[in-house]
């Protein structure tokens, strides 16, 4: 279960109630410039999805990492709790179109993440989730 997250009173969109994010052009708490979405694959095949303006991108990535932005999508934030996944997803269609572009690259780096991305989806695949073996670790 998620918790409500509550606007400021003086909010024209939620009124102290639940916020509607940047996506309002009313909401105070929009940031007037926008974001972008981008995935980043580290060289282990790990993923996570990045929201942040277009130059602060250099400030997530660690060495050995690899930048996937989604093109042509901008977002205001803050992002509204029901739209996260769809964030998610994007960031994550984007690396899987980073690695389709880049198979055959002559890169050791990038065909060491890539064949280990293409493991970490096989293994995610083939699992289930085992609440029994997660609470025993």
């Amino acid at each position: 279960m998620t918790p409500d997250r509550h606007g400021p009173h003086d909010c024209p969109a939620c009124w102290g109630g639940t916020c509607h994010g940047g996506g309002n052009r009313d909401c105070v708490q929009r940031d007037p410039y926008p974001s972008r979405i981008a995935g980043i694959l580290d060289g282990y095949g790990g993923t996570r999805v990045v929201v942040a303006h277009h130059g602060t991108f250099k400030q997530h990535l660690r060495e050995g990492e690899f930048l996937c932005v989604v093109p042509r999508k901008q977002v205001h934030e803050p992002i509204v709790w029901g739209d996260i996944p769809a964030v998610v997803w994007l960031g994550e269609q984007a690396i899987a179109r980073w690695v389709k572009a880049h198979r055959n690259s002559n890169d050791e780096d990038k065909r060491a993440a890539i064949h280990a991305y293409r493991a970490r989806l096989m293994w995610e695949r083939q699992r289930s989730l085992d609440l029994g073996a997660i609470a025993f670790t």
